[in-house]
């Protein structure tokens, strides 16, 4: 057991060096091409310059104005989405006629960029915030809905069996049985449609808002403030390791506590 905990730890480690070995090297590679002059150092300013903006940004206020304005837009647009996601899942990895019939449609809109039906969102909700949730509705239900039915289908009949001998209602079925089971499958459609529904959003932003992480870097690229825009994305990169920490954090926690429950 010992033997097992320390190579699981010597094995983090050197996960943790290679990841600093490849931070450094992107650090010195883009040194290297912006003070070399292979490109115009406008346009790619060197990183200690990003840091600094990226400072000043936090210490003025203004990315905090726009973050919360997005992660609020974000929250919603994941959360209906995640609900009807697992809704949806349920119903499709539940009914084998359901299944045959919507699940293929599912798995032929979900590569879809859903950037090009903006548009459409637009038209029907207005260029206000309602039109951006509905881009992170639609960014994080089609993650959720496939990894829910996914995991509804790897359910052992026997559980779903001994269930209903026992006189189970639907809705404990649903909680006394599926969602405990699928819990693993469905959390890391979760981190993606978080994830996605990020993106989406940021990307709407782009498009006729006026408010938003999205925003201030189209913002600051239509007036030639090429190092804030990047500082921006910087912070957006920090946003997003937040993001997956968090959810790797929680994903751990809720193992643990599933562990300790069998046990």
């Amino acid at each position: 057991m010992v033997a097992v905990k320390h190579h699981a730890q010597g094995r983090q480690a050197s996960v943790l060096a290679w990841r600093l070995c490849i931070l450094i090297t992107l650090f010195v590679l883009w040194t290297f091409v912006s003070l070399s002059g292979i490109a115009f150092q406008r346009l790619f300013p060197p990183p200690w310059r990003v840091l600094s903006a990226a400072i000043d940004l936090l210490r003025e206020g203004k990315f905090f104005a726009h973050l919360i304005f997005s992660l609020h837009e974000v929250f919603w647009g994941f959360a209906m989405g995640a609900v009807l996601g697992v809704f949806t899942g349920l119903i499709l990895g539940g009914s084998r006629n359901a299944g045959a019939v919507f699940e293929p449609i599912v798995l032929w809109l979900a590569p879809v960029p859903k950037i090009i039906v903006y548009p459409i969102f637009l038209w029907f909700l207005g260029i206000g915030i309602a039109s951006r949730i509905a881009m992170g509705v639609a960014s994080s239900f089609f993650p959720v809905v496939i990894y829910t039915t996914s995991g509804v289908r790897q359910i052992k009949p026997v559980f779903i069996d001994a269930a209903r001998v026992l006189g189970a209602a639907q809705n404990q079925m649903v909680t006394k049985v599926y969602l405990p089971a699928i819990l693993p499958s469905l959390w890391l459609g979760l981190r993606l449609g978080a994830a996605v529904s990020l993106v989406g959003i940021l990307l709407a932003e782009t498009k006729l808002a006026q408010k938003g992480l999205g925003f201030l870097v189209i913002e600051y690229y239509n007036h030639f403030q090429i190092t804030e825009m990047y500082a921006v994305l910087f912070l957006l990169f920090l946003l997003a390791i937040g993001m997956n920490s968090l959810f790797g954090w929680l994903q751990n926690r809720i193992g643990v506590l599933r562990e300790t429950q069998i046990q």
